[in-house]
């Protein structure tokens, strides 16, 4: 699949913004207790955790 092969994982610094609430995690909080073959492979499964986790990125300066 072209979407899965132009995929990159996001740096595992980067926040994002849980809905709802003035929480913020890094991708890596947000993914610590997922099963390593459950993780985003493609930009499809990227934006699906995120609306499931309810989560936005977090513009970085």
């Amino acid at each position: 699949m072209d979407d899965e092969r132009d995929f990159t994982a996001p740096d595992p610094s980067q926040p994002y913004r849980l809905d709802g609430t003035d929480r913020t995690v890094t991708y890596a909080e947000m993914t610590a207790e997922i099963d390593p073959e459950l993780l985003p492979c493609s930009n499809a499964d990227l934006e699906l955790l995120l609306s499931l986790m309810g989560a936005t990125p977090v513009e970085r300066d």
